[in-house]
């Protein structure tokens, strides 16, 4: 429907479309912790990719 060609794509269409409507004005400290650790343990695995679901699970949605 918008020819979007990977996630990043995906995501910037997600906040121009739905931004400030969606998203919470302040981050929750757990949320910023929860990220630190996840950001620690992908530099540890040399993961280089996220999937939507871990970023859910990231940003508290699921």
């Amino acid at each position: 429907k918008y020819s979007l060609h990977n996630k990043s794509e995906a995501l910037n269409k997600f906040i121009e479309m739905y931004g400030v409507d969606f998203l919470e004005r302040e981050v929750r400290e757990e949320v910023v912790n929860d990220m630190i650790k996840e950001i620690s343990k992908m530099k540890k695995n040399k993961k280089k990719e996220v999937s939507f679901s871990d970023l859910d699970k990231l940003c508290g949605i699921e």
